[in-house]
């Protein structure tokens, strides 16, 4: 049974920056940290790349790293139940790590079909992940108790905009 704390305050704060390249390419970096009063400390790191192609088409590349700690009351394997005031087994609470690779296209056009509109765009985004978990066993696998393998997960993401400009 988990029990958390029902305020939670966090704060984060970033630094960006973009170079656009002679060549009508652009790189950008980006490093952000987190914390909140449940303990959880964060950072990640990104770069991406985006270079215009022939005839309205734009590639991104993106690649992500993020890394976190524990919060104050997160624990994979409890003595015994109640044993602290607040507990949780969530593995969004745990201490984990994640790397993210992008790959965009993207096609920018004129519109002719409606008048009102100046242009419009159409892009599609893939994303894959990968999660590692420092301390959160995947009790599936089976094992005796805090002897289960350490769970990872990955899953692939894709996104599809649609944009019309007037």
């Amino acid at each position: 049974n988990e029990v958390t704390p029902e305020t939670r305050t966090s704060s984060a704060w970033a630094i960006r920056t973009m170079y656009y390249l002679p060549y009508r390419a652009s790189v950008r970096g980006e490093y952000r940290h987190y914390s909140d009063t449940w303990g959880i400390e964060g950072w990640n790191v990104e770069l991406g790349y985006v270079q215009p192609l022939a005839n309205g088409l734009t590639i991104d590349v993106s690649y992500r790293y993020y890394t976190q700690g524990t919060s104050d009351f997160y624990s994979d394997l409890y003595p015994r139940q109640n044993s602290q005031n607040f507990l949780s087994r969530d593995k969004e609470l745990s201490g984990f790590s994640s790397n993210t690779i992008g790959l965009g296209l993207t096609y920018q056009f004129r519109t002719s079909l409606l008048p009102f509109f100046k242009r419009g765009e159409v892009s599609l985004f893939a994303d894959y992940m990968e999660f590692t978990y420092d301390d959160f066993r995947d009790v599936l696998k089976g094992g005796s108790a805090g002897d289960e393998p350490l769970y990872t997960m990955d899953a692939t993401t894709l996104r599809a905009f649609v944009s019309f400009w007037y």
